[in-house]
């Protein structure tokens, strides 16, 4: 018999408790097989069923310890005796986060930050770290899909995480203004030697196109990219980058 198996418990969802999981089924289920038949990989639990037998309820014996678990359900029969062809396997994350969640939103990903001035640097999701730090997270609404992105603090109080971010983006843009980290550094280190460097112009010539036309043969530059083109050749013709300012100056 086919049966929909339903778990309250997503695929891959981030749980920041564990008391108990529900599984929901289309008929009553044997008591007898739910017993040996839902189970968390490599921990001891129990199984119950609600009065009508379409709601199965499984239980930890000892809380879950944080980390990488599976939900299996199989090999179930209906109280009638006839096997349940569906099963069920649903991987799922048990983390130490203080952070509180509403039960409505189900936590799909998880990353734990240290923010310093001029960027943040990834730490282990697996175990809370000592200092201060940020959670990011990604979640959905259990109801309606929507997404949401959450933020919080070591201490599990919520944070603007645009305005975290934002405050970096304006640090680095004072620091290094267009260049990249590593060219500024590398200017830094040696101001008196010139440094050579490719440069990517954006021009509307990126961007542009070609009119559908039913004129055959070959279109005709446009004079405006012709002109782009001119520029960008006079400036990409040779070049170097010379000190901090990184002034460009042909050869």
């Amino acid at each position: 018999m086919t049966s929909h198996l339903r778990a309250n418990v997503l695929p891959h969802e981030i749980l920041f408790s564990c008391n108990e999981i529900l599984i929901d089924f289309d008929y009553p289920l044997d008591d007898r097989s739910v017993q040996d038949g839902i189970l968390v990989q490599g921990q001891r639990g129990e199984v119950s069923l609600n009065k009508d037998g379409t709601r199965a309820i499984w239980s930890p014996l000892a809380p879950l310890p944080m980390g990488s678990h599976t939900l299996k359900v199989g090999n179930l029969l209906t109280q009638s005796g006839e096997g349940v062809a569906d099963n069920l396997e649903v991987p799922f994350f048990i983390t130490d986060s203080k952070a509180e969640v509403s039960k409505d939103l189900a936590v799909q990903s998880m990353v734990r930050l240290a923010v310093e001035e001029l960027g943040t640097r990834r730490l282990s999701a697996e175990k809370r770290p000592e200092g201060n730090y940020i959670e990011v997270m990604k979640a959905s609404d259990r109801k309606t899909g929507a997404p949401k992105a959450l933020g919080f603090d070591q201490e599990g109080k919520a944070i603007d995480i645009d305005a975290t971010f934002a405050a970096i983006e304006t640090a680095r843009a004072n620091k290094y203004g267009k260049l990249h980290p590593s060219l500024y550094d590398r200017l830094e280190a040696d101001s008196k030697n010139p440094v050579e460097a490719a440069i990517w112009l954006l021009s509307p010539e990126s961007t542009y196109q070609r009119p559908e036309t039913a004129q055959e043969g070959p279109l005709k530059t446009p004079p405006e990219v012709i002109e782009d083109r001119r520029q960008i050749a006079e400036i990409t013709s040779g070049g170097v980058l010379s000190g901090p300012s990184c002034a460009v100056s042909g050869r």
